[in-house]
């Protein structure tokens, strides 16, 4: 059967040159053809790579879910609400009022790290530094009942006071205050009223802040 088969491509090439047609011209062609195509393929797939790496991260956003619409988050020292999620990129609507668009691929390299609300709240953290001579029972029932009134400190849990170290240096003693806000969109209102009414305290209260450094927040 291969002898026939043999036989019968050599009388189509005898009868193609008898008419003039020369086959291998043909197959040269071919084989030109072939190679364009692979080369616009090669292009078109390499120009195509970002928005395929796109698509793919898209789909484990969409099915992972690591935030949701409205979400505050940090991506990539971008800090800003969730203000929409496709299939090739998010867009971030930053505290600046901007919108930044941040593609998929980049979103699923990241660290990600969403202030998502939850039934308890979300902790947050206030240092501060005080003069060495200062009463600490004093200071303590002071910073409770700034915390306590300030609207949107949650009452429950209840706030905290560490005590976290002590020095006879500028630095003197160092306190963390730890409480409970609703939502992350309020961090700032509650950190500049719990300043005032700390600050206003202290100085009605004779309570002397440690030099060089004052008020610190996490």
């Amino acid at each position: 059967s291969l002898i026939k088969i043999f036989l019968f491509i050599i009388f189509l090439f005898s009868i193609s040159f008898k008419s003039g047609f020369n086959p291998i011209n043909l197959i040269t062609n071919f084989n030109k053809l072939w190679a364009s195509v692979g080369v616009v393929s090669f292009i078109l797939t390499f120009a195509a790579q970002d928005t395929i790496s796109n698509f793919i991260a898209g789909i484990f956003i969409l099915t992972d879910k690591p935030f949701d619409l409205g979400d505050r988050v940090d991506i990539e020292n971008i800090h800003g609400d969730i203000l929409h999620i496709g299939i090739r990129s998010i867009k971030i609507k930053t505290l600046e009022n901007t919108i930044i668009t941040v593609p998929n691929a980049v979103v699923n390299k990241s660290f990600i790290t969403s202030y998502r609300s939850s039934s308890i709240g979300i902790i947050r953290f206030y240092n501060l530094r005080l003069a060495y001579n200062n009463d600490i029972n004093k200071v303590n029932k002071i910073l409770m009942e700034c915390m306590m009134s300030t609207e949107q400190i949650l009452k429950k849990p209840i706030p905290e006071i560490y005590f976290m170290n002590i020095s006879e240096s500028y630095t003197g003693l160092k306190l963390t205050l730890a409480f409970w806000i609703k939502d992350i969109d309020c961090h700032y209102h509650v950190f500049s009223e719990l300043s005032h009414k700390i600050l206003e305290s202290f100085k009605k209260e004779n309570i002397e802040i440690a030099h060089y450094l004052f008020f610190e927040s996490e």
